[in-house]
């Protein structure tokens, strides 16, 4: 029942409330033009966003059905990996400590193939908002540009499920 619960029920109501709360945000978007540059350029990009800073970027992005997005090979990675099929990703499961070799093999053939991805860019372990090496390798590697990404709020409510820190935003006034 448990199982049922995290894999085919718990992925649907996060959606929901990932969809419903980024519906009310006033969105104000800065930089968007380095964005369009590399999409005219048909360059690869290397979405980089930090841990408790990723709840926006798959609503941004919704229903586009071309970015994957690598997701830890945890049970709440698979919590991750459904919501963000929800959304319209595709995921590569691995991290740096687990299953990270055919992971990285995975997403430089993706990045090669043309495709952008999004990855967290403090890693599976941290520590938060210091950017791991594994990203810079990966670009490297792959031809692939890296476009950082953010996102934030003048008021927040934030907590922690599972030993991840989630952030909610309430929209901004006006």
């Amino acid at each position: 029942m448990k199982d049922f619960f995290l894999k085919k029920v718990l992925p649907y109501l996060a959606f929901l409330l990932i969809y419903a709360l980024c519906f009310t945000f006033r969105v104000k978007v800065a930089g968007r033009q380095h964005e369009k540059e590399l999409e005219e350029k048909k360059q690869p990009v290397i979405y980089v966003f930090w841990h408790g800073r990723m709840l926006f970027f798959p609503y941004f992005y919704r229903f586009a059905n071309r970015y994957t997005i690598l997701v830890s090979p945890s049970k709440d990675g698979e919590i991750v990996s459904s919501v963000s099929r929800l959304f319209g990703f595709s995921s590569i499961r691995g991290s740096g400590y687990k299953e990270g070799a055919k992971a990285l093999r995975q997403l430089i053939r993706i990045l090669k193939e043309g495709r952008s991805i999004g990855i967290i860019g403090d890693g599976s372990r941290g520590p938060i908002f210091t950017a791991q090496k594994g990203i810079v390798r990966l670009a490297a590697m792959s031809g692939a540009a890296l476009l950082p990404m953010t996102y934030g709020a003048e008021k927040k409510k934030a907590f922690s499920v599972a030993g991840t820190d989630l952030s909610f935003h309430t929209p901004l006034p006006g």
